[in-house]
């Protein structure tokens, strides 16, 4: 109930009529009249645009603060709550939290109903100069990456078991290093490999060559190659060997000792889990029709495998 009354605020007198518990305002400055402002008081605390006044401060509205600093001042353990209770007593709707640049744009996005944080910028940099980064869990847990990534398997051929027959040669690279040259149906057994605990399971892994020119030639050359395989999870059956076959063309004029990749295509990684051994061979294999071969044979160096990841490693020994 509005009541009317006179009052003096600042160095005016003025005369109207306002609510109890709001306090009072100049309205209109020239007639000297005063009335109710959006502020209004409660055993509660105050209430700004709001009556049902909860805490202290209670707002309905939007706050704007110029001053850079905000602080606590208490004498004990204390802390400090953000969207703590929403709307209807916080039994209908959640908040996010959104902390910006000072032009409008999100740096930090803190979600309510997903209570997932999301960063905005070009990266996450967490500087600390005195103490390592501790991320503790209370279970066995890893860090889990929304998309998938990619990460390599590599087996070398300088340790792989050469048969008596068609056996690679052990050739000069430089003048203190060696690498194998494989020439038409060479081939070597390479070293077993298992299938690291960040694997994505079920999905395909990628085979590839890295080989390196052996001299330089005035036409394009080709060298085919093929990877037999087989491959098996923990306490399961090794699958039957099948294999892939590519081919690399050398372009004209390539440099010496150039590092090239060949693409040797995919195993199909339908039902295989962390911890699948993979068993490989590699052969080199008479090209296609047309072209020639290389002069001198190029250095073959590695296998890979490419294999998409998407956490830092398994949660358990043998399991994700």
């Amino acid at each position: 109930m509005k009541k009317a009354f006179s009052a003096i605020i600042g160095d005016a007198v003025g005369i109207g009529s306002a609510t109890n518990g709001y306090l009072l305002k100049m309205v209109d400055l020239s007639n000297k009249l005063i009335g109710n402002s959006i502020v209004y008081e409660t055993i509660n605390g105050i209430g700004i645009g709001k009556l049902n006044v909860l805490t202290k401060l209670d707002i309905n509205g939007n706050i704007a603060i110029y001053n850079e600093i905000m602080e606590v001042f208490t004498n004990a353990t204390a802390a400090i709550y953000i969207n703590n209770v929403g709307y209807n007593g916080g039994v209908t709707q959640f908040r996010d939290l959104h902390i910006r640049d000072g032009k409008g744009s999100d740096i930090l996005i803190i979600q309510g109903s997903t209570k997932r944080i999301q960063i905005e910028g070009p990266q996450l940099y967490l500087q600390n100069s005195s103490n390592d980064l501790l991320i503790g869990f209370s279970a066995n847990k890893t860090l889990v990456f929304g998309q998938p990534v990619y990460n390599d398997l590599y087996i070398p051929l300088a340790g792989a078991k050469v048969p008596a027959s068609h056996a690679p040669t052990w050739s000069t690279f430089s003048a203190n290093l060696n690498s194998y040259t494989f020439a038409v149906d060479d081939y070597a057994d390479l070293a077993t490999t298992e299938i690291l605990h960040g694997y994505s399971e079920g999905t395909d892994l990628n085979l590839h060559i890295h080989i390196i020119t052996n001299g330089t030639e005035a036409i394009a050359t080709k060298a085919q190659y093929t990877l037999y395989y087989s491959i098996g999870n923990v306490n399961a059956t090794m699958s039957a060997e099948a294999s892939n076959t590519f081919e690399l063309t050398i372009p004209a004029n390539t440099p010496d000792r150039t590092h090239l990749y060949l693409d040797m295509g995919d195993i199909t990684g339908t039902n295989i889990t962390l911890g699948a051994s993979l068993k490989l061979r590699i052969k080199r294999v008479a090209k296609s029709a047309g072209g020639s071969n290389p002069a001198a044979d190029p250095f073959v160096e590695m296998v890979g495998v490419h294999y998409q990841i998407v956490r830092t490693g398994s949660r358990f020994e043998t399991t994700v």
